[in-house]
């Protein structure tokens, strides 16, 4: 689970604030789990869920987007109303891995590309987010190669009104 948007609240109204918002967020977690679900901290804006009473897709993802829910509220904090949302990724215990990391990796892959498409939302696993996940990187190393190279050239192309065949913009390719 990961706050959408999280470097805005730091940057807009200070680290206190923001400390402040992660707090509250992090006691809503804790009496969410009822002691059922473990729940950690594993990045500045970023948790750990792990929910072993849940067997299947529908109950977790109910579950979570319940949390959601909960975390996308108004918070009073400091003298704001302050509104967050998170986005989730889910694995599942054993059809998508059998150990920790792989379905760290999973859960995580399927986090960021629910935050890439619909911020405040989640996503299961599927080979597919994985897949996507790695088509993304190498499109991204290959451009950073391409560049380091000088390997790509750029060019302005006019664009023109068809009524009046004037001028109206420019596209770069």
């Amino acid at each position: 689970l990961n706050l959408d948007q999280f470097h805005r609240v730091n940057g807009s109204f200070g680290r206190r604030v923001s400390d402040d918002m992660l707090c509250d967020i992090a006691r809503m977690l804790a009496a969410w789990s009822l002691g059922l679900h473990f729940i950690a901290r594993i990045g500045p804006n970023e948790f750990l869920l792990v929910l072993p009473a849940i067997g299947d897709t529908v109950q977790a993802t109910s579950a979570v987007e319940e949390l959601l829910a909960d975390i996308a509220q108004p918070r009073k904090i400091a003298v704001s109303e302050l509104r967050i949302s998170a986005s989730a990724g889910i694995a599942m215990y054993p059809a998508d891995g059998v150990d920790f990391d792989d379905l760290l990796c999973k859960a995580t892959a399927a986090m960021h590309e629910t935050k890439a498409t619909s911020p405040g939302g989640l996503q299961c696993h599927t080979d597919d987010v994985v897949q996507r996940g790695h088509a993304k990187r190498g499109l991204v190393s290959g451009l950073r190669d391409a560049i380091h190279r000088g390997e790509l050239d750029l060019y302005y192309q006019p664009q023109y009104d068809i009524r009046s065949g004037q001028a109206c913009g420019v596209e770069a390719l």
